[in-house]
């Protein structure tokens, strides 16, 4: 889990735990650990999807919050350290690449190694 929530290509993705360790203790570590859903089995799946459908609904609701509350320069803003790298790995290759004007958003995601939907994703997510 440290190594999802640590990498900018993971590090925004909900991590639900699924697990038959249910005693308290395990379930801290679990929560500890970045756990965003800690579920016992035998679980309801109706419950499992109600928990995901709040879960990203309160993420939108967070985002959508910040951009609507906070009106300062991003540039003032120091993103999170796992930003940090892939704003400078993204920024890198267009720098490198200004002066090919067939530089596609698909040669940047595959320069960076992700697709480009997860491409999209983390650059609305910083």
């Amino acid at each position: 889990m440290a190594a999802l929530k640590g990498d900018w290509r993971t590090s925004h993705i909900p991590l639900v735990l699924l697990t038959a360790r249910n005693a308290p203790e395990q379930q801290i570590e679990g929560v500890q650990a970045g756990a965003d859903l800690y579920l016992t089995k035998p679980f309801n799946p109706t419950f499992l999807v109600e928990s995901l459908r709040t879960l990203l609904r309160n993420r939108d609701q967070q985002r959508e919050h910040f951009r609507r509350e906070l009106s300062v320069d991003t540039a003032t803003v120091a993103p999170q350290r796992v930003d940090q790298k892939f704003l400078a790995d993204l920024m890198a290759i267009i720098e490198a690449n200004l002066d090919r004007s067939s530089l596609s958003v698909d040669d940047i995601a595959r320069s960076m190694g992700i697709s480009q939907m997860q491409l999209y994703r983390k650059v609305k997510a910083c």
